[in-house]
């Protein structure tokens, strides 16, 4: 609805099939300050939206070929938030009262009282306006909330979802628009901080309240952000409720603490791995020297030389294990699978070869010639 410039005359529609009735509305609210069209049909009065805009209709209820509240559906079809008053005749108000319930501001019983009609023409432009303004701007908030892949979801001082954005609608899984139920239909009993009396804190302490929680119908985890809010100064407070889709973040949270977790794991078995190398080789090295005191079919000379076997394995194990985890908090990805531990060694140090480690017991023996000797 357009609204006119400050210096111009509001622009009225006044349908009525009766012309003398017709001709004292008009004189009436040209006398208020209004310019009027006067149509004598719905369909005149169509013909004249397609010229020019109006703030305002006032139409008669019944009429031959269109009743009001049809004229209303179908004005309000291209605009929305045009304000429709309805006129109807004494004793036949059961049909204005269907087109109020319908979207039509109010209705008037003729003979109008030139009071009563210029206090609720004034009204209905205010609420038209109000209305429309309410409209825009929720469309820049959808925009901008969106945009952001929030959604936002506007509660009355009843606690009546008054507007739900789709953004909002598909977090919550929600298949229809919402809007009119309470808004402890859309979270279920338990599931939020805000329980039994949701709006009072936001509209105790004005400061806005968040939280999350994971909400069972979409197996989905938000982030909600509860504020006071008031969409005209003479309406009571609401709730503006933005919510944000944090699921992506608490599975990263969840992967991250999972990785401290292994590497924790990998710090406690590299120092395990280091204390057990050098005891091992110790006992290794005791092995070798009684091993070479002794000669082939001597006895205890194969038990000798199969514990020094185990022993060099079990050395050989710790080594490869004490690479992978000096490196697996550097390059090294990994595997899903089963731990090959020669390939991951060589992954983490494409350059060693067997070897002691150099931070360990050194062997006076070498690694080839007790290779030979056991053999």
């Amino acid at each position: 609805m357009l609204t006119p410039f400050p210096d111009a005359p509001e622009k009225i529609l006044l349908v009525d099939d009766d012309p003398s009735i017709r001709q004292v509305i008009e004189m009436r609210l040209e006398l208020l300050g209004y310019a009027v069209t006067s149509c004598k049909s719905p369909r005149e009065a169509l013909e004249a939206f397609n010229k020019e805009r109006f703030s305002l209709v006032l139409t008669d209820q019944r009429m031959q070929d269109m009743d009001g509240t049809r004229l209303m559906e179908e004005l309000h079809a291209r605009y929305p938030y045009l304000p429709v008053i309805i006129m109807t005749a004494f004793g036949k108000v059961d049909d204005a009262v269907d087109a109020v319930r319908k979207g039509a501001f109010t209705y008037l019983e003729k003979p109008v009282k030139p009071e009563e009609l210029a206090f609720h023409i004034k009204a209905a432009m205010r609420h038209g306006r109000i209305e429309e303004r309410i409209t825009r701007e929720r469309k820049i908030w959808t925009q901008v909330i969106e945009s952001i892949g929030a959604g936002l979801i506007l509660v009355d001082a009843n606690g009546y979802v008054s507007w739900i954005s789709r953004r909002a609608q598909t977090i919550l899984g929600i298949h229809e628009t919402g809007e009119g139920c309470p808004y402890t239909d859309l979270f279920p009993s338990g599931t939020i901080p805000l329980s039994s009396n949701a709006l009072d804190g936001p509209y105790a302490s004005g400061t806005p309240q968040s939280f999350e929680y994971h909400h069972p119908a979409t197996d989905r985890w938000i982030l909600a952000t509860a504020t006071s809010v008031r969409e005209d100064k003479d309406q009571a407070p609401g709730i503006a409720l933005l919510l944000l889709d944090i699921t992506a973040l608490k599975e990263a949270q969840k992967s991250l603490l999972e990785q401290e977790r292994l590497k924790g794991v990998i710090e406690m078995a590299g120092t395990a791995s280091h204390q057990l190398s050098q005891p091992l080789q110790v006992i290794l090295w005791k092995v070798d020297t009684l091993l070479g005191r002794l000669r082939p079919g001597m006895p205890g000379y194969e038990d000798m030389a199969a514990i020094s076997e185990n022993i060099e394995t079990m050395i050989e194990l710790i080594t490869k294990l004490n690479t992978i985890t000096r490196y697996a908090r550097m390059d090294y990805p990994g595997t899903t699978g089963i731990v090959d531990l020669d390939q991951a060694s060589r992954d983490c140090n494409p350059d060693s070869t067997p070897r002691r480690d150099p931070l360990s017991f050194a062997f006076p023996i070498s690694w080839t010639n007790r290779k030979r000797r056991v053999k």
